[in-house]
């Protein structure tokens, strides 16, 4: 895929100038907000590190548009954006599992567990959940301050600069 916007590419998928400066600093923000979901998981604040893995998902993605010089109105476009200029870099589905709240994409297992009176059960697969999610922030942080801030570049992309 070329890093020019393509007629398939979709139409929330905006070209702009790159801005490497705001892409370093988009970087240090998902870094901290990784550490501080580490930090909140660990005194037991399972909904406020999850909002911080989202945040820190949520900032590096920006991170590498900025980067690399697109705007992407929606998820899914950041997502399609990713996939196609990134292949297998980020594990965009499981970030659209996070976002969404479960893996069925659905709160069904939680009210289920509620009305087994299974909530010790539910708090149990909260806690993995919660530690998951912030595994994945990793691998979104890592890979885009390797990409940022050591200049990888795209999978298919020359690193040979052509004159």
């Amino acid at each position: 895929m070329s890093p020019e916007t393509s007629a398939e590419e979709p139409v929330d998928l905006l070209k702009i100038k790159p801005e490497p400066s705001k892409a370093i600093y988009a970087v240090g923000a998902a870094e901290e907000f990784l550490e501080s979901a580490k930090a909140k998981f660990k005194s037991g604040e399972r909904e406020e590190a999850l909002e911080d893995v989202k945040n820190a998902i949520r900032i590096a993605s920006s991170a590498i548009l900025y980067y690399d010089g697109y705007v992407a109105g929606t998820l899914d476009t950041t997502c399609y954006y990713l996939q196609n200029h990134y292949p297998k870099r980020f594990p965009t589905d499981e970030w659209r599992i996070i976002e969404i709240g479960t893996k069925t994409g659905v709160r069904l297992v939680d009210a289920v567990l509620e009305k087994l009176g299974l909530e010790k059960k539910k708090e149990e697969m909260k806690v993995d959940e919660v530690g998951r999610a912030i595994a994945i922030a990793n691998v979104f942080v890592q890979s885009v301050k390797s990409i940022v801030m050591i200049g990888e570049k795209p999978a298919g992309e020359s690193t040979v600069k052509e004159e």
